[in-house]
């Protein structure tokens, strides 16, 4: 069984500074509204292999801040993703999160990394792979 049948899970690699977002179409909504609200927090399933990953994060918190972009960043100690700045770019996030909802494409999947003069994403922010969401299967 992949990391990606089963309910909402944040892969962390051990070797590179990135991480894999994987759900439900639900869960994706429930995201997709925390990041337009700018409020949240999510318990994540930590019980089922995350390879080819290292670590399965415990929880994704969402955060508005007054900040002038959204800083992705992970806390190796707690376990937590957590997804923080401005309501208006919190949003386009959830627009992003929302499309993988609805997508149905098991191979689907969108990489959020920060650069230099992003729209909406600090330079500095953690690499995010989110995967299109599946149904679990039984």
């Amino acid at each position: 069984m992949t990391y990606r049948e089963k309910a909402m899970i944040v892969a962390l690699s051990t070797t590179t500074n990135e991480a894999a977002l994987s759900g439900t179409p639900q869960e994706y909504a429930e995201l997709a509204a925390a990041l337009k609200r700018g409020q949240g927090r999510f318990a994540l399933v930590t019980t089922e292999s995350v390879a080819p990953y290292g670590v399965a994060l415990e929880t994704l918190s969402v955060e508005a801040v007054d900040t002038p972009t959204v800083r992705i960043t992970v806390d190796r100690t707690t376990l937590d993703l957590s997804i923080r700045g401005p309501l208006r770019h919190l949003a386009t996030l959830g627009s992003i999160v929302r499309a993988g909802a609805e997508s149905g494409d098991p191979k689907g999947h969108v990489h959020l990394e920060g650069f230099e003069g992003h729209d909406f994403l600090a330079e500095d922010s953690f690499s995010l792979t989110v995967h299109d969401a599946v149904e679990p299967t039984p």
